[in-house]
């Protein structure tokens, strides 16, 4: 019997959580479904990154913030969006997922007449973007049969009257614990302003005399932009100010983050803004303990005192004191990874999310 066809549209030119919820979700469904994910042809990601997930390149319409670009978007989101339903057409495909609701996409496949069923993800906050973003979000609910979000903060984002559905994103179980002697503290994230890894370095150095065996282990890209290279220059200068330095490491993304998780003794997410968090959600999967900021999303994952720890956004001696707490209680860190461990498997299990991607694709 074949399969019904989907594609997974996302305008995403490098590894980001979005991205990776997006092959999640393909490799979610394979079984009952034939899925495709779309990508930009600048994306540096390829088919050999993913082998079980085909992928389809298109040129995809790309928003800037320069008066060129901005002026361009509109003839580049049709020609977009023209490609995009000719791929659909000629894979008779009857299912489209826009993986973010900016990717506007979907509403010209619309006019273009396409019939099938499209759900269109909200995964960063829309209000970011200003009148741009209600602009985008309006297309996404007129030309969408269902508005999915991805957690309850984003869903109290949305103007009055917007119906959504609420789909936490999953990670595959881990069968064991991860257990490390090293004192590692781990913050998984890419090198953007606001991510937050200045904060954790400030808040390690308060805190690394105390420990001298501890260390802060950050992972992530700098996606290719020179603003973020310019951050993380910023940050290995504020590296090597402090107690801390020799023990702050900056290193580049891990495709597979099993290889970093198993050396760490706790996770870290500092940032001042997340729709959800992927690095949090990973963490308790792996039985870590996992001090975040309130901002949003990782509210809905932390059970603060139980899981981990939630600090004030921005808060260095909060932050240094609950690394301090987790250091000096190895205990209790490890009884905080193991609850968050069982956390995940209940409230974020990937039986559960299989369930309700088969509903708003109606795959049953």
């Amino acid at each position: 019997m074949t399969k019904p066809k989907l594609f997974i549209f996302t305008g995403a030119n490098q590894v980001t959580g979005a991205l990776k919820s997006g092959f999640n979700l393909a490799s979610t469904l394979v079984d009952v479904a034939d899925v495709s994910l779309i990508l930009s042809t600048r994306a540096t990601p390829s088919a050999a990154d993913w082998p079980d997930t085909p992928i389809i390149l298109l040129p995809l319409a790309r928003a800037g913030k320069t008066l060129g670009s901005i002026l361009a978007y509109p003839a580049a989101l049709l020609r977009s969006g023209w490609h995009l339903r000719r791929e659909l057409k000629r894979a008779e495909c009857d299912r489209l997922q826009i993986n973010d609701f900016h990717f506007a996409e979907g509403a010209i496949v619309r006019l273009l007449g396409y019939r099938g069923r499209i759900v269109t993800w909200v995964r960063i906050d829309p209000k970011r973007y200003g009148i741009i973003g209600r602009i985008w979000l309006g297309l996404a609910r007129w030309s969408s049969d269902e508005l999915v979000v991805v957690s309850k903060f984003i869903a109290g984002r949305l103007p009055p009257g917007y119906r959504s559905t609420l789909i936490y994103d999953a990670v595959p179980p881990v069968l064991e614990n991860a257990r490390t002697d090293r004192q590692c503290l781990l913050f998984v994230g890419n090198y953007i302003e606001g991510k937050g890894q200045d904060d954790a370095i400030r808040a390690f150095h308060r805190i690394a005399a105390k420990f001298p065996r501890a260390e802060l282990l950050c992972h992530g890209s700098d996606m290719g932009l020179a603003k973020n290279r310019d951050y993380r220059e910023s940050l290995e200068l504020l590296a090597e100010q402090g107690a801390g330095k020799g023990r702050i490491h900056l290193g580049d993304f891990v495709k597979n983050p099993d290889l970093i998780y198993r050396q760490a003794y706790a996770v870290i997410n500092c940032s001042h803004s997340e729709s959800f968090s992927l690095t949090c959600l990973e963490g308790s999967a792996y039985g870590l303990a996992v001090l975040a900021t309130r901002c949003g999303g990782p509210e809905e994952i932390v059970d603060d005192g139980i899981t981990g720890f939630l600090v004030p956004v921005g808060d260095i001696a909060a932050m240094a004191a609950r690394m301090s707490d987790l250091l000096g209680n190895s205990a209790r860190a490890a009884a905080m990874g193991e609850a968050g461990r069982q956390l995940v498997g209940q409230r974020f299990s990937t039986a559960s999310f299989r369930t309700r991607l088969r509903r708003v694709f109606d795959l049953n």
